[in-house]
């Protein structure tokens, strides 16, 4: 009799997947505690274009509340999601769409959010992040 293999799935992609949805929870509802628990003191959010760039805690939360400033979010969606384990540390990426009014105009734009995490007694935080934005990503 053959028995058939046993798939086991680390409970830890869930874990980092869940943790990056509540990121972006929190920036969205402008819940400013919640996401600097979520985010290392020392996370970088770093842009391809080397054109952005915001290194700790606090700059990548203002950079957040900038944007909410000048923008309200109308939709956003994640899909495609990958997960990288290794050790204490993962990869984290999916595709995104988000549309946004800013300035009186309706804008949709999507790509690829990436992040690292790392865990730790407390759990996940993101430790860098980037974006990459279009369709073909």
């Amino acid at each position: 009799m053959t028995s058939e293999p046993t798939i086991t799935v680390d409970p830890r992609l869930a874990e980092v997947i869940s943790t990056v949805k509540e990121i972006n929870r929190a920036w969205f509802s402008a819940r400013w505690d919640d996401l600097a628990t979520l985010l290392d003191p020392g996370v970088i959010f770093s842009s391809p274009d080397s054109l952005g760039r915001a290194e700790g805690r606090d700059a990548c939360i203002a950079s957040y509340q900038e944007f909410l400033t000048q923008a309200t979010i109308g939709w956003f969606q994640d899909h495609e999601w990958q997960v990288d384990l290794n050790g204490n540390v993962a990869v984290a990426s999916y595709r995104f769409e988000i549309s946004y009014e800013m300035g009186g105009t309706m804008l949709s734009e999507g790509g690829r959010d990436i992040w690292v995490l790392r865990l730790d007694e407390v759990g996940w935080t993101g430790i860098w992040r980037t974006i990459t934005q279009g369709e073909g990503d």
